[in-house]
């Protein structure tokens, strides 16, 4: 039975991209709002939501403007005053920037991440040679409440990691039976790059100046792409 009113809801989910916002949508068990919005928001709250159940939780999803720590911190803002009961808020992405830890231990396409902090990577001080993020007490968000530390340390345990895999594996069915371009394309479709390659993606026209679209194959194991002066690493 969905929620009489938005301050029922406890559980949030924040994405910054349609696409990110499409995927969290299909898994919705149950759409509350498909007809009109039934338990709209606080004045001045200017977020879009969608509400619906996922298991035996009901959630709001919040859509952002855009991406970036000002939408985020509006949109954050916003959900607040609008949904009073949220006692668990996730950010779900495709962790497009994500950084590589170390060369031994890569992050792949297909790897689900899952953080137990939240760092301000671009807090600090520029020097003419380098940049130096500030980590001191004071200049970090602070450790997450008692309730999400002990929920992260659960998620250490074995057992649980393996049957949360397992839990994913199941969803990601269920996305591949609902929407086409959720399934695998094949090997033919795939277009892999080294590392060390340049790509474009900046800019208002970034699809189109993008150097995946120059690319060219070489071999089986890689391709390598046409590097016009102004490209950027990423």
């Amino acid at each position: 039975m969905p929620p009489t009113t938005r301050v029922e809801f406890e559980v949030a989910i924040i994405c910054a991209l349609p696409l990110e916002a499409s995927a969290v949508v299909d898994l919705f068990d149950e759409h509350y709002d498909d007809e009109h919005d039934i338990y709209g928001k606080q004045e001045g709250d200017s977020n879009a939501y969608s509400t619906g159940r996922i298991g035996q939780h009901d959630i709001v999803l919040a859509h952002m403007p855009g991406m970036g720590k000002s939408s985020a911190a509006n949109v954050a803002s916003g959900l607040r005053s609008s949904f009073t009961g949220i006692k668990l808020a996730l950010i779900v992405g495709i962790c497009g920037a994500v950084p590589i830890p170390s060369p031994n231990n890569p992050i792949i396409l297909g790897d689900v991440i899952i953080s137990n902090s939240v760092i301000e990577f671009d807090f600090g001080r520029q020097y003419p040679d380098h940049f130096e993020r500030k980590s001191g007490t004071k200049d970090t968000l602070g450790r997450p409440n008692s309730d999400i530390r002990a929920l992260l340390n659960k998620l250490e345990v074995r057992h649980v990691r393996e049957k949360l895999g397992e839990k994913i594996l199941q969803n990601l069915a269920n996305l591949r039976e609902k929407i086409d371009t959720a399934r695998y394309p094949g090997v033919n479709q795939d277009r892999l790059f080294e590392a060390t390659h340049r790509h474009m993606h900046r800019g208002e026209f970034f699809s189109r100046d993008c150097l995946c679209s120059m690319a060219r194959s070489h071999s089986n194991h890689g391709i390598s792409a046409v590097r016009p002066p102004g490209s950027v690493e990423v």
